[in-house]
């Protein structure tokens, strides 16, 4: 039940045990991080969590391989009947692709109503 020929996505139930949604959120959370010291031409002065969150959302972009990193695993494959093919799949979407994600950078604002969510993005 891997991907044949004619099939792009294959779902596969109970697949990479350990790769659950939990495990995903633990490497993409803010759990402290530096802060952004400064920023130009922002006129506000920025809370220390807010710097914290510009810190991690600026890191966020220039992760290698994007936030697929951590939502597409490459399958390794011992098959020799699959040939050379690459596989990867998704712990999150529980399904199987045999193209390479495309690499998107950044990530999620998700802070609570007030907290300065529109300030943050301007700041970036």
């Amino acid at each position: 039940a891997i991907a044949s020929s004619n099939c792009k996505v294959v779902h596969y139930d109970n697949c990479c045990s350990g790769g659950d949604i939990s495990t995903t959120l633990q490497h993409v959370e803010n759990l402290g991080h530096d802060r952004v010291v400064h920023v130009d031409g922002l006129t506000v002065e920025l809370l220390d969590f807010q710097r914290e969150t510009v810190k991690w959302a600026l890191e966020r972009e220039k992760v290698e391989g994007g936030i697929q990193r951590y939502s597409w695993l490459k399958v390794p494959l011992k098959d020799n009947n699959v040939g050379n093919r690459e596989l990867y799949y998704s712990p999150i979407l529980n399904e199987f692709r045999a193209q390479k994600p495309r690499v998107v950078r950044g990530g999620f604002l998700a802070e609570e109503m007030g907290l300065g969510k529109t300030v943050m993005s301007l700041a970036l």
